[in-house]
């Protein structure tokens, strides 16, 4: 289904390889859009006094779930591309390299992105024009994701992810670490 539907052409490596999303998500989303269906039409029933029909198919439920890589699809005309754990829309919100292990940063807005900065002590990527916007983030994916992970002292998954105690935390910039 996941294949078939062209979620699986979102899912898998930068490098091509398309994977499948782990949980069987045909059939979860589909009784999540089942179950909102049938709330919809008791509320029906108890106003109306009318009974309704449900129909939800798995194959349209995938389509819900790929909303916003469909708008752009429709946007851009391009079709998505696997990007590993990244968001075409977005940047940073990918995994980032520190001194001891990987951690998920989600930067998706200017304000999430200007506390990471703030509770890093990345100033200079404040300044820096070329990552000003969310937009200007995203243009410049490859230099910004250098910048965070090569141009200054990488810190421990700790400080960065979010932790208790951890310099991000109190900044309400989410991140966190698998």
């Amino acid at each position: 289904m996941q294949a078939e539907t062209g979620l699986m052409s979102m899912t898998g490596t930068e490098a091509g390889e398309v994977v499948k999303i782990g949980p069987s998500i045909a059939d979860i989303s589909t009784g999540m859009y089942s179950s909102i269906g049938l709330l919809t039409a008791l509320y029906h029933r108890e106003r109306t006094g009318e009974g309704q029909y449900l129909d939800v198919a798995m194959f349209d439920a995938q389509f819900g779930i790929m909303n916003n890589w469909a708008l752009s699809v429709l946007g851009s005309g391009e079709a998505p591309r696997p990007m590993g754990v990244g968001n075409p829309a977005l940047a940073p919100y990918q995994t980032i390299a520190t001194a001891d292990g990987d951690y998920m940063l989600g930067c998706g807005n200017d304000g999430h992105w200007r506390r990471f900065c703030e509770a890093m002590g990345y100033q200079d990527l404040l300044a820096d024009e070329r990552f000003t916007t969310k937009d200007d983030r995203v243009a410049h994916r490859a230099p910004l994701i250098a910048a965070i992970e090569d141009s200054h002292p990488r810190p421990a998954r700790r400080d960065a992810q979010g932790g208790r105690g951890a310099r991000v935390a109190g900044q309400r910039s989410p991140a966190g670490a698998g």
